[in-house]
């Protein structure tokens, strides 16, 4: 995957690969876990990292809907540019890691 594919969308973002992602949350933790099968690989997130993963499973979203979504999470109501950058950065080290893509 070259550095190029790697580069930020606005989407529409979708999980990586249908097979499913096996999750793990601790009731108190900050953190998760997500394995996925298809490349045997675990993944330790936050919070927000799991609902995007969570919300991605009910089909591909723009980046601004994810905004939208997501507006109650973000303390002192950020704006919608706050929130779609923040949520870039998360979708960055997601599809790092190979757990959501951007459609070609």
């Amino acid at each position: 995957m070259t550095e190029a594919t790697l580069l930020p969308s606005s989407g529409p973002w979708r999980i990586a690969r249908p097979a499913g992602l096996a999750r793990r949350h601790w009731a108190g933790e900050s953190e998760a876990v997500v394995y996925d099968p298809a490349t045997g690989q675990t993944h330790l997130v936050d919070e927000i990292a799991l609902a995007l993963l969570d919300v991605l499973e009910g089909g591909q979203r723009t980046l601004r809907d994810l905004a939208e979504h997501f507006a109650d999470w973000f303390e002192g109501g950020a704006n919608q540019d706050a929130r779609e950058s923040y949520l870039r950065d998360v979708l960055h080290h997601l599809q790092t890691a190979r757990l959501v893509a951007v459609p070609a």
